[in-house]
């Protein structure tokens, strides 16, 4: 192995190499999962890639194979088995990928102008009958605030109004 040469002085290229077999891409990446229903919850539910196919693990039949949509054509699939959840993450073995620190990752591009809208205007009257509102995230907590009292409910409104066009779909509502 004294021979071996440094990873940094290898070359790299994007010119395809003189080779007899080229890919033209990936056509799916297989992940070893813990039991069905963990992944389905996390892919499926969590995700939103679609569970397009499953199927026995036809060289390990105690194992499932399931198949998801990435989102671009490509299928991202898990055997699983009937491992029980578990928060923890599995050790790596030694000389794996994810000895000095690294680990093992997949990356997902996602899509979140679909995402609804996590907070409401509350619109309200304070103690000195001033006009008010503030804007409540679903947790509970108020996450912005007209930071003055408004003389009519109107200008309150135009107040809301304004901040709308950086949150367009938040609703208002009087409390």
């Amino acid at each position: 192995m004294a021979n071996r040469p440094d990873a940094a002085e290898l070359p790299t290229s994007s010119d395809l190499p003189d080779s007899p077999i080229h890919t033209t891409g990936t056509d799916h990446l297989t992940i070893v999962g813990s039991n069905a229903e963990d992944t389905i919850a996390f892919y499926r539910d969590l995700l939103g890639m679609p569970l397009v196919m499953q199927e026995p693990n036809h060289d390990d039949p105690d194992s499932t194979h399931l198949f998801f949509d990435a989102g671009d054509g490509r299928i991202l699939t898990f055997f699983v088995g009937d491992r029980t959840s578990d928060p923890r993450p599995i050790r790596p073995t030694p000389g794996s990928a994810s000895r000095r620190g690294r680990r093992p990752t997949v990356s997902y591009r996602t899509d979140t102008s679909h995402t609804p809208m996590t907070a409401t205007f509350e619109l309200y009257r304070d103690s000195a009958d001033e006009w008010r509102w503030r804007l409540r995230h679903s947790n509970g907590n108020v996450v912005a605030d007209s930071g003055e009292g408004y003389a009519s409910k109107a200008k309150a409104k135009q107040g809301i109004r304004s901040v709308k066009s950086n949150a367009p779909d938040a609703e208002i509502e009087e409390v």
